[in-house]
């Protein structure tokens, strides 16, 4: 929880920083209300992440295959779109932060999905064979002509920097990008 709001705040606190630097210095009001708009959509995320972070400590939180049966249900639901889970090996039990780092993830890529790849199907892989746990998010590449989610470079939003920081805090790693016509983002996290 400690690690969820220093990120949102750390990043809120930025935003907020740089508006008023266009604001005061430059007199940008264009530049500033995009900079309160972002630090709005971080505060909603942050909230969020938060709120998921303390049902991770609940005891009646579901199974993280289950929780992720629920965040598709509802995409689907939401989005008209074809998504299927899949869960390969035997489910175990993994630190709270990790789950909620992985459902965090997951449900990132489903929103990146839904705005750079509309309607197309999505893949969602929960694998619990090896020593990671690994969680794979694939949809078709998104068309070239149209914004493309952001793999962490630079280009884009910051929804997959943010998710790679969290995994990051508990000792995962993650990787985006397109490979053979195929957006796929891919977690590991320890087991």
């Amino acid at each position: 929880l400690h690690d969820v709001l220093a990120h949102s705040l750390g990043a809120l606190g930025v935003q907020l920083e740089v508006a008023e630097a266009q604001l005061t210095e430059k007199g940008d009001v264009v530049a500033a209300t995009a900079r309160i708009r972002r630090a709005r959509r971080l505060a909603g995320d942050g909230l969020a992440e938060a709120r998921s972070a303390v049902a991770a400590l609940r005891a009646d939180v579901p199974p993280l295959p289950q929780a992720l049966g629920d965040l598709v249900a509802g995409h689907r639901a939401d989005h008209a779109a074809m998504v299927t889970l899949r869960t390969e090996g035997s489910p175990r039990g993994l630190p709270s932060a990790a789950e909620v780092s992985l459902l965090r993830t997951a449900r990132e890529a489903l929103t990146n999905a839904a705005k750079h790849a509309p309607g197309a199907p999505v893949t969602v892989t929960l694998d619990y064979h090896g020593p990671v746990v690994r969680l794979t998010v694939e949809n078709p590449a998104p068309d070239p002509t149209r914004d493309r989610p952001d793999a962490g470079d630079g280009v884009g939003g910051h929804g997959l920097t943010g998710a790679r920081e969290r995994i990051a805090l508990v000792g995962g790693t993650l990787e985006a990008g397109v490979a053979d016509g195929t957006w796929r983002v891919s977690v590991e996290v320890p087991a």
